[in-house]
């Protein structure tokens, strides 16, 4: 492209220019037979990168509801959820990808379409086609929608599995409702959702995508297969082969323990949380900035695109082609994921007075209500800038100052309150890929709570099945020779109910004690923003909006972590294609970037899990093989803490006396 006088006009090239003309005609006939008024015009082009991304076509024909997304959804959905489970006592850490699966599922689904007979099953009024036709991108949607959903007191098998389904579903029933200010509105993008877009239009060859022309005639699927290849070679380098060239900076990797997520006295020796709880768990006593500014920021930017979109969506009005396309499909009626809501939260409310009865029935209203009015904020976030804050801090402190004293209090109050909030904004998230590729809405509602059914009973099973078997091993009273099993991660939430609900935060963050100054972050997020607002207001041609504290804060939040591995690689990736590519050759950024996307994606997913079960024990302690000694990761040094599984934990240094 040729640039011109102003930066960020480009001329375009014939190709690109008949592109656009072909965009612009499919555009007016769609915007004809759905409607759309002239009003609605100046709202086309509102978010550009969803433009250039989503195709603005349908095949109404397409069902997703079929045989074939009933086998493979439930099968993917159960190996999922074990793996999730299984990786959340390891220490190797497996990624269940969704890439990975959208692969698998479309193998596996177009081998059905080949191999299966076309008769259907019939029960009654109600039939089925064991055989529809060909392998269609709606039920290849979503099925990958489908799939992507220890403390020292024990609680009954019935109360555990009720905890599970009541967390996940009322999550569920929060985004059904909310998807009409977080979904439907064209502002919400939802990032990581385009990447999906275009794998699921490339690899089922959609028209769309196949009429682009691309380098040297090759197509979208051969460019995604040469790059995931590419990248899944390349990512045995940093991941097995120079662990060296991952999370060494200024040598925190031989500083001890840097990441034991143990709680320790500030001599250093290990705290006992035995010796200060009573047998019912009760005290035996006779991130703040991210969320204010995300808060802050959400409101004084955004607050009059929210009430905006709930005037629309009062009025029943769409504002973008999408939402008229989907028109033509029945809606899932607002009552319906209202009723699902009360029955779920009522049967929370049982599960509380039952089995967790630290947590009364108003604390869980408290947790369940501060999720409402949160959640709202920081999806708004997620949608529109791709990061946001997590509830789990401000959670557990609300709950220490409420019920001071009763850890298990803390966590059931920081699950109802954190993790439906969580579960809320994955599920928004995929309604809103549905939303792109023009899934009937009674389709998603059908899958994805299949998806939740299956996730949280299948989580709980292998839960079970993994803690019988490794008991001795998680609650440290074993050692485990082979060095694959640990409770790291139980740790840290067991740990945040020691420090809110049995220590407190009245303890904790005293003014006179070493953690007060935490609660200025309240302060400085909070009034940041504001500051923001007040000078797009004073200086309205420069974009105040676009330096959002909340994602400097959640940057940062990376380093403590300790995963840094990541941050520069993404920096380069980002200027290069989204600041250059996107602003000076629009029409290549088009093309390629998100393909390429994806395509890194997958071929790291399968790394992954190729690591995973293959070489660091994930399927047997017998697949389990040390990468050859040599400069990339340290090969000098006895015993090598680089080479070690556990490679923060499994190495003390002699002159390490400190705690954690």
């Amino acid at each position: 492209m040729n640039q011109i006088s102003n930066p960020h006009e480009t001329i375009p090239s014939k190709a690109e220019y008949d592109e656009k003309q072909e965009y612009d005609e499919k555009y007016d006939d769609i915007k004809d037979s759905v409607g759309m008024s002239e009003d609605y015009e100046a709202e086309r082009p509102l978010v550009e990168v969803v433009r250039l991304v989503v195709p603005i076509t349908d095949d109404t024909t397409l069902v997703a509801i079929t045989f074939r997304f009933w086998v493979i959804s439930t099968f993917f959905g159960i190996i999922g959820a074990v793996i999730q489970e299984y990786r959340y006592f390891r220490i190797t850490n497996g990624v269940f990808s969704i890439f990975f699966v959208n692969l698998e599922s479309y193998a596996l689904g177009t081998a059905m379409a080949r191999i299966l007979p076309t008769k259907a099953i019939s029960i009654g009024k109600f039939s089925l086609s064991l055989n529809p036709g060909p392998f269609n991108i709606k039920e290849h949607v979503l099925i990958g929608i489908m799939v992507q959903l220890l403390h020292m007191r024990s609680v009954s098998a019935l109360g555990s599995l009720l905890l599970i389904l009541s967390t996940q579903c009322v999550g569920y029933g929060m985004a059904g409702m909310l998807r009409k200010y977080l979904v439907y509105p064209a502002e919400m993008v939802w990032w990581s959702n385009l990447i999906q877009v275009v794998f699921y239009n490339a690899i089922h060859n959609t028209n769309e995508f196949k009429a682009r022309r691309m380098i040297r005639g090759w197509s979208y699927m051969k460019i995604l297969w040469v790059f995931c290849i590419g990248m899944f070679i390349y990512g045995f380098l940093p991941q097995y082969f120079a662990p060296l060239l991952l999370t060494n900076a200024f040598g925190t990797q031989t500083y001890g323990k840097p990441l034991t997520l143990h709680l320790f006295f500030q001599n250093g020796t290990k705290f006992d949380v035995k010796t200060v709880l009573k047998s019912d768990n009760p005290l035996n006593v006779d991130n703040f900035a991210s969320l204010a500014a995300c808060i802050s920021h959400v409101v004084c930017f955004h607050g009059a695109l929210i009430l905006s979109n709930w005037k629309r969506a009062v009025s029943g009005e769409g504002n973008d082609i999408y939402t008229r396309m989907k028109r033509i499909y029945p809606e899932v009626p607002q009552l319906w994921y209202a009723a699902f809501y009360i029955a779920v939260a009522a049967l929370a409310i049982f599960v509380c007075e039952t089995h967790i009865k630290q947590l009364p029935w108003w604390g869980l209203l408290i947790a369940l209500a501060m999720g409402w009015v949160l959640t709202l904020l920081i999806c708004t976030m997620m949608a529109i800038t791709g990061s946001g804050p997590g509830l789990n801090i401000i959670t557990e402190l609300v709950c220490g100052y409420i019920l001071p004293g009763k850890p298990i209090a803390n966590m059931a109050f920081k699950v109802y309150g954190y993790m439906t909030m969580y579960q809320c904004q994955i599920l928004l998230s995929d309604l809103t890929l549905g939303h792109y590729m023009k899934i009937p809405p009674r389709s998603m509602f059908i899958g994805q709570l299949w998806g939740t059914l299956i996730g949280a009973l299948f989580n709980y099973l292998t839960m079970i099945l993994i803690i019988d078997s490794q008991r001795d091993i998680l609650n440290g009273s074993k050692n485990d020779p082979a060095k694959l099993w640990n409770n790291q991660r139980i740790e840290t939430f067991r740990g945040s109910g020691l420090i809110f609900g049995a220590l407190g935060p009245s303890r904790m963050f005293t003014s006179s004690g070493n953690y007060g100054f935490v609660y200025y972050g309240f302060l400085v997020g909070a009034i940041i923003s504001v500051i923001l607002w007040a000078l797009s207001k004073a200086h309205p041609r420069i974009y105040w909006s676009n330096v959002n504290f909340c994602v400097i804060i959640q940057g940062m939040t990376a380093y403590p972590n300790g995963y840094t591995f990541s941050i520069l690689s993404g920096l380069i990736a980002c200027l290069v294609f989204r600041f250059y590519m996107f602003r000076y050759h629009q029409g290549w950024w088009q093309k390629y970037a998100l393909i390429l996307a994806s395509a890194l994606d997958t071929g790291t997913a399968f790394t992954s899990v190729v690591l995973f079960l293959f070489v660091s024990g994930g399927i047997s302690s017998k697949l389990h093989f040390d990468a050859p000694h040599w400069w990339g990761n340290n090969e000098h040094e006895t015993p090598a803490p680089l080479m070690a599984i556990d490679r923060c934990g499994s190495y003390m240094n002699k002159n390490w006396t400190g705690g954690v």
